[in-house]
């Protein structure tokens, strides 16, 4: 016998699920896109975890809220010539 369920059926369980996290629609260029599904097979891991990953990172990293009266602290990156 294993462990009784947490949940009493799976609508619950993913009621549950979708309560924990938030989901946003967002547009982001093909390019980056591609570079996301690389990384996300490479550690083996969902596209959504690295999108998730790298916005921590980036929020942690730069202190948006504590530079008031400024600009954002990041901007658009310049896409790469390739040669």
């Amino acid at each position: 016998m294993g462990r009784p369920r947490k949940y009493a059926n799976d609508a619950e369980r993913a009621a549950a699920f979708r309560a924990r996290w938030g989901t946003m629609t967002v547009n982001i260029e093909p390019d980056t896109v591609d570079t996301v599904a690389k990384i996300a097979q490479f550690y083996d891991i969902s596209q959504s975890e690295v999108v998730s990953q790298a916005l921590k990172f980036a929020f942690l990293n730069h202190g948006a809220f504590q530079m008031t009266g400024q600009a954002l602290p990041f901007k658009r990156m310049h896409k790469q010539n390739p040669e």
